[in-house]
C-alpha cells in the first residue's frame, strides 16, 4: 500500500491497483494460513480505509461502508479485507470437506470438531467451519424457496442463477461464497440505518444504480469530480452544515442568502440567492439540452424509417440441432415507439438563449394551442395528432417522488385541453437528481422514444456526468456572488466534455 501510495497515478487509479492486484496478491496467504479475521481488523483494514479516504478524498468524519458496498446501494463494491479473509478461509474449507479424497474429509471433520468446541468455550468468535455450515444451510433453503417476488415486478420475474460450469461443487462453492456476500452486505446495509445523515441514501426511493464504471471513475470524471460525488453521497461535503458539525465553525449558515440551514441539499437546491442567479436554471438546461440531442436522434431516424415503409418483416431461420453456427444472442430489436407512426414530427424545447446568454421563455407550439404553460420538451405530429410532452426535473434525490407527483398535477390541464381538441397526449416526466443519480422514470422515457439499449445507456451516463459536474461547479461556487463568469467557464468545460 505505501508503494502505490508513492506513485504519481490519480486517486481512483490508486484504488483500482488496489482492488485488483493488491488484493489479489494477498489472497494466498490469507487463504491457506489460519488468521484470525480480528487481526486483519486491527492491523490490516485500518490500513485500507485510511489509504482509500486518502486517495478518494473522501471525509474523515465519513463512514468506509461506501467503498464496500455494493453498487445497488451506490457504493463502490470494492474488496473488505475482514470479509475477504472469511470468504476466502470458507472456501479452503469447502475443498476439504467436499474433496474426493475421504483421508482430507476426515481432517476437515476433525477441524469442524475443533471450532465447534471452541465457540462453545467462546461465544463469539468465528470459524469458518461455523460459517460455511450456515451458508450451506441457507443456500439449501434458497434452492426449495426458488426465486421469489420481491415488489411489484411480476410473477416470474427477478435474476435466476446460471450454471457456468459442469462441476456441481464448483457451483456449490460460487453459491456458498454468494450466500456470504449477502450476509456481509446485508451488515452494512443495517449499520448504515443507523446514520441519519450519512445513511441518507436509504430513503431513496427506487433511485437506479449510478454508472460506477472504472471507465466513469478513471477516464470521464476529473479527481475532483469523483471527490465530490462520493461525498455527495454520503453528503460528508465541507458545507456550512457539516462544518458546524465537525467544530470548525460556530454557525452553519449558507454564505449566500445567510440561511441557518446551510447543508448540501440547502447548496444543490434551495438556495434563494442561487435560484435568483439561475443557477439552478443552468444545471437544468445543460441536462435538458442532451435529451434533446437525444429526441432528435429518435426522431430523424423514425422520419427515416416511415419514409422507408416502416420496420421490415424478421423472419425466423430454424438451425439443426448440434449446428455450431447457431447463433446465442438474442435479436437486438429497437423498442418500438409512436414516432414511427408518422413522418411531420416537430420538436421544440424550452432552451433558447440570446448571444448574451440570457434565456427568454418559449411559447408552446401555436398550431396546437394557445397557452401559457410550456412544458420542457414538446414533439408533435400534425398528421396524427398526436404530441408528447416531456417535463425534466433535476432535484434532491430524496424528493424525486414529490417532484414528479408536482409536475403531474401542474400538466393535467394542459393534457386535458389538448385531449379536448382531439389530439392523442403522451406525457413523461422524467428526474434527475442533483447528484447525479437518475430515477426509473428517466429509461422508462428513453424506452418510450425508441432508443435501443447503447443509445439509453449513453444518454444516461452523459446525462448523469452533467448533472454531477454542474452541482460541483455550484458547491464550490457556494460562497461567490459572482456567478456569470463562472457559468461561462463551467459551460465551457461541459460542452468540450459532452
Amino acid at each position: 500500500m505505501a508503494l502505490v501510495d508513492g506513485t504519481k497515478l490519480t486517486g481512483m487509479m490508486k484504488v483500482w491497483v488496489y482492488q485488483h492486484m493488491v488484493a489479489s496478491k494477498m489472497s494466498w496467504g490469507l487463504m491457506i494460513h489460519d488468521i484470525p479475521p480480528s487481526w486483519v481488523d486491527e492491523n490490516i483494514q485500518p490500513l485500507v480505509d485510511r489509504m482509500l479516504k486518502k486517495w478518494t478524498g473522501l471525509a474523515r468524519a465519513a463512514n468506509t461502508n461506501i467503498f464496500y458496498r455494493a453498487k445497488k446501494h451506490y457504493g463502490l463494491h470494492l474488496t473488505h479485507m475482514v470479509d475477504f479473509t472469511k470468504r476466502l478461509q470458507v472456501i479452503r474449507c469447502h475443498l476439504l470437506k467436499h474433496s474426493k479424497d475421504p483421508r482430507v474429509v476426515e481432517v476437515y471433520r476433525a477441524k469442524e470438531a475443533r471450532h465447534a468446541a471452541e465457540v462453545d468455550s467462546l461465544r463469539m468468535r468465528w470459524r469458518p467451519t461455523k460459517a460455511l455450515s450456515k451458508a450451506e444451510a441457507a443456500v439449501a433453503h434458497q434452492k426449495v424457496v426458488g426465486t421469489a417476488c420481491v415488489g411489484r415486478q411480476g410473477l416470474g420475474y427477478g435474476v435466476r442463477q446460471r450454471t457456468t460450469t459442469s462441476d456441481p461443487r464448483q457451483e456449490h462453492r460460487k453459491s456458498v461464497c454468494h450466500q456470504l456476500e449477502l450476509e456481509a452486505e446485508n451488515l452494512r446495509y443495517v449499520e448504515e440505518s443507523d446514520h441519519i445523515v450519512q445513511g441518507g441514501w436509504q430513503r431513496w426511493q427506487e433511485l437506479a444504480a449510478a454508472d460506477l464504471s472504472w471507465n466513469r471513475l478513471l477516464y470521464t470524471l476529473s479527481p475532483d469530480a469523483v471527490k465530490f460525488m462520493l461525498n455527495a453521497t454520503m453528503d460528508t461535503c465541507p458545507s456550512p452544515a457539516n462544518l458546524e458539525r465537525w467544530k470548525q465553525i460556530h454557525l452553519g449558515r449558507c454564505e449566500l442568502c445567510g440561511s441557518l440551514s446551510g447543508n448540501l441539499q440547502h447548496i444543490l437546491n434551495v438556495c434563494s440567492v442561487a435560484l435568483r442567479t439561475h443557477r439552478y436554471t443552468w444545471r437544468h438546461d445543460s441536462v435538458l439540452k442532451i435529451v434533446e440531442q437525444y429526441v432528435q436522434i429518435a426522431v430523424n431516424r423514425a422520419k427515416a424509417l416511415r419514409k422507408k415503409g416502416g420496420r421490415p418483416t424478421h423472419t425466423i431461420n430454424f438451425v439443426k440441432v448440434g449446428d455450431p453456427k447457431c447463433a446465442k444472442k438474442k435479436l437486438k430489436a429497437r423498442p418500438e415507439t409512436v414516432l414511427e407512426e408518422a413522418d411531420d414530427w416537430q420538436t421544440v424545447f424550452d432552451l433558447r438563449y440570446d448571444e448574451q446568454g440570457a434565456k427568454h421563455k418559449m411559447s408552446f407550439p401555436v398550431e396546437v394551442l394557445a397557452t401559457t404553460l410550456m412544458p420542457d420538451g414538446v414533439i408533435w405530429s400534425s398528421q396524427q395528432k398526436q404530441i408528447i410532452l416531456l417535463e425534466l426535473s433535476v432535484s434532491w434525490e430524496e424528493n424525486h417522488v414529490a417532484a414528479n407527483l408536482r409536475k403531474k398535477l401542474r400538466y393535467e390541464q394542459l393534457e386535458a385541453l389538448l385531449a379536448g381538441q382531439g389530439w392523442k397526449v403522451q406525457r413523461f416526466e422524467f428526474e434527475v437528481g442533483s447528484r447525479g443519480y437518475l430515477s426509473p422514470t428517466v429509461s422508462k422515457m428513453l424506452k418510450a422514444l425508441g432508443l435501443n439499449r447503447q443509445e439509453a445507456k449513453s444518454a444516461r451516463g452523459r446525462m448523469e456526468n452533467t448533472a454531477v459536474l454542474c452541482s460541483y461547479i455550484i458547491f464550490t461556487s457556494r460562497k461567490s456572488p459572482l456567478w456569470h463568469q463562472t457559468t461561462l467557464m463551467a459551460a465551457h468545460m461541459l460542452s468540450a466534455d459532452n
